[in-house]
């Protein structure tokens, strides 16, 4: 990491403390600990009302203190301190480590001058008592992973996080598919030339997750027309026709659309999907910027559907075309069929059920 300067050299803000990790530059105020907007220049009004904002909190003294850049050895702050900067914290993959660091800073938040070989599983026990379920489980996992840091050290003789029961986790809501009415209503509210639609467009051929949509470029369609990308979430490996025939199952509509969205693009960039700045979109920022470009097409409430619900329907679809659970696997990067499941499944019900009237059979079912 390297640590930008607080000064006013060069036009910059005072009091900004920059640090850059994995290619992306976060900003913090200084004094406050206050995190600023990472996506939008110094310049923007938008940060200088969230800089501002933490002057006047500093001028009020309603600050929070911030820690010194190194926590005494020994206490649990110094732990963590340890761990974000090994190598175990860095092979984890970046959403993972962000979810972890949301929770270490708030064990530090509550005690983290205490030392850590005096931590016991009942302290840990206390600390998830009072939290969601699903949040429960993430700050237990930060413990464990945390302690066990520590433990393979030598700081510590026993991991007490291994003592507490995980609790059961909240069953999550499915992310449904997108119903032909509403690709309808979603490129009616947002045309080709959008980057809205460009995105919908590309998760909806490619079955890609946003997390990947948003680093997507032409540096990843190779000469023979193949878009090849190395998966964030899993690191499994993916090739998508592209630039070439496309088979029989693939959405023809959709990589239509996908192509007259990017040759519209009025300006070249490492990316497609970028913000009004011309840079990437970091991966929190784009899913809340989708999810909003729903919302303005009506998708919202009982009739709310998400970008990951694009990777399902363009599965589901492919599925209902007769395609392969291994090229329904290929196609997304999946290395388990058990997870390509529920998109066949969805496909023989409706294979089942649309039969023409002379072939239509009624059955009988019986309790035995």
């Amino acid at each position: 990491m390297r640590r930008g300067r607080s000064s006013l050299a060069g036009g910059k803000l005072k009091g900004i403390r920059r640090v850059r990790q994995d290619g992306k530059q976060y900003r913090y105020h200084r004094a406050t600990g206050t995190r600023l907007p990472d996506d939008i220049p110094e310049t923007h009004p938008a940060f200088l009302k969230a800089y501002l904002a933490a002057e006047e909190q500093l001028s009020t003294g309603h600050a929070k203190p911030t820690r010194g850049a190194t926590p005494k050895t020994g206490s649990i702050a110094h732990g963590w301190w340890q761990f974000c900067r090994s190598e175990n914290f860095m092979e984890l993959s970046e959403g993972y480590r962000a979810s972890l660091h949301r929770h270490g800073e708030a064990i530090i938040e509550r005690g983290g001058k205490v030392p850590f070989d005096q931590i016991r599983d009942r302290h840990i026990q206390a600390d998830i008592s009072d939290l969601p379920r699903n949040a429960a489980r993430m700050r237990l996992k930060t413990w464990r992973a945390l302690l066990g840091f520590l433990k393979a050290k030598g700081k510590i003789t026993a991991n007490p996080a291994k003592a507490v029961e995980m609790p059961t986790p909240k069953k999550p809501e499915k992310h449904k598919a997108w119903s032909t009415e509403q690709v309808k209503a979603f490129r009616n509210r947002w045309p080709i030339g959008t980057q809205q639609r460009l995105a919908m467009e590309l998760m909806l051929f490619s079955g890609c997750r946003i997390c990947d949509a948003i680093r997507l470029g032409p540096g990843m369609v190779d000469s023979d027309g193949w878009l090849r990308y190395t998966q964030k979430k899993t690191k499994g490996k993916v090739e998508v026709p592209f630039r070439r025939a496309l088979p029989s199952f693939a959405d023809h509509e959709a990589h239509s659309n996908l192509s007259r969205s990017i040759d519209e693009l009025e300006e070249r960039h490492m990316t497609w999907l970028v913000t009004a700045y011309g840079s990437t979109r970091s991966e929190k920022a784009a899913s809340n910027w989708f999810s909003s470009a729903c919302r303005g097409a009506g998708l919202k409430d009982g009739n709310r559907r998400t970008a990951h619900g694009l990777r399902v329907t363009c599965l589901t679809r492919m599925s209902e075309r007769a395609a392969t659970t291994h090229q329904l696997g290929a196609w997304a990067g999946h290395e388990s069929l058990k997870e390509i499941e529920e998109y066949t499944k969805t496909a023989a019900k409706r294979e089942m059920l649309s039969a023409n009237e002379t072939d239509t059979k009624i059955v009988q079912v019986t309790k035995s």
